[in-house]
């Protein structure tokens, strides 16, 4: 890989932007960015409002030191999550060699085997422009500001993923598989009771659409088989409801609950997966606009801000196309339909015990226990 394709004077980088800063390292593989971004305290927790990415990823890593996880090497687990998530972000294979030492890099090697930094910066600006489009700041502080929060949210969503990963890792009840889709694979780990052609078989059965050159594939994967083999007796049960570390820092984050988190992403899935067989109007929105829409409405509901009309008017629908997918108000009346979204989410309750404590601590459980007795009465 070359170099950066254009010469950046460090100096001038300390005033440019955070999305700027981003773009230069995704567009021009600049070295420099990514140094003058591991320089800016932009993350905060409840202590320290102040720190660098290093910094805040070491004060997880020191947390999750002094957990106590079933089958796994503690400071192990710890260890590799804090080394996969520093990898994610500051990775940058054409960095040159001259550069692996430089101070700024607070002692990593940029330039290692591993992955690319630039697709999580990709995906983090992509994030960004919508977030904007939809919601436009109104200045150059309010913009910085927002990109900060959302940066910290990006960040510490994948701490959580390079978490599980890495107890994975550390668990003698999984092992990875690689899947081979067409002219591609995917890693993904599965219970080591799955032995040579029964991981392929349940793979094809359980998973649809795969597609290993999306972004985002493998992480949608394994949440799809750790949502399978959540209360298998392999996985223990007090850290499949409840007792994941990664519980504690969504909920440092944003008070919700992995278990809430995942079932937000468990339907969001399901819902764009199956877009085909969705209302037209809903369809139209796109497979990825309608996991986004998912999200928005447990993510409001869990906050208390659910509001039909707002969200309609964010992803463009008509208030009557949004009732009939998630409305708020489908219960007065006996002879109305269960929205889709509910219907939906209710039918994944009665197969997925599991997911109730989830539904409840992600804010939906009063409206998906309306669409059960509703339901079950017709």
């Amino acid at each position: 890989m070359q170099k950066d394709s254009k010469p950046h004077n460090s100096n001038s980088l300390q005033t440019i932007s955070l999305l700027d800063l981003a773009r230069l390292i995704t567009a021009d593989s600049c070295l420099a960015a990514l140094e003058e971004f591991l320089l800016r305290p932009l993350f905060r927790t409840r202590e320290k409002p102040r720190l660098r990415l290093h910094e805040y990823l070491e004060a997880f890593r020191i947390w999750a030191s002094g957990r106590t996880y079933p089958h796994s090497k503690t400071f192990e687990t710890a260890d590799k999550a804090y080394d996969m998530t520093m990898d994610k972000f500051t990775n940058l294979p054409s960095a040159s060699e001259s550069s692996e030492q430089s101070p700024q890099s607070v002692g990593r090697k940029m330039k290692r085997p591993g992955p690319d930094c630039r697709y999580y910066w990709r995906a983090f600006l992509h994030y960004m422009e919508q977030e904007f489009a939809n919601h436009p700041p109104g200045s150059k502080l309010e913009e910085e500001t927002q990109a900060a929060a959302i940066l910290q949210r990006f960040v510490l969503r994948h701490f959580s993923l390079s978490l599980l990963e890495a107890k994975r890792n550390t668990n003698e009840f999984w092992s990875r598989y690689n899947w081979r889709i067409g002219d591609h694979s995917i890693c993904v780990w599965l219970p080591k009771f799955l032995k040579g052609k029964d991981r392929r078989a349940w793979l094809e059965k359980n998973v649809k659409d795969p597609n290993p050159t999306r972004l985002g594939e493998r992480e949608r994967i394994q949440r799809i088989i750790g949502a399978r083999f959540a209360t298998m007796a392999f996985v223990p049960l007090q850290e499949s409801m409840g007792e994941d570390p990664t519980e504690v820092i969504i909920d440092e984050l944003s008070g919700r609950s992995q278990l809430g988190f995942s079932l937000a992403c468990f339907v969001a899935d399901e819902k764009s997966t199956d877009i085909e067989n969705q209302r037209r109007s809903i369809k139209n929105l796109g497979a990825q606009r309608l996991k986004h829409l998912v999200l928005r409405i447990f993510e409001d509901l869990d906050a208390g801000t659910f509001e039909d009309h707002h969200i309609a008017k964010d992803f463009g629908l008509s208030k009557s196309t949004f009732s009939r997918f998630a409305g708020s108000q489908w219960q007065a009346s006996d002879t109305d339909k269960i929205p889709d979204l509910w219907l939906n989410t209710a039918q994944v309750l009665s197969t997925r015990p599991e997911f109730k404590e989830a539904a409840v601590e992600a804010g939906v459980w009063g409206e998906v226990e309306k669409a059960l007795k509703k339901y079950s009465r017709n």
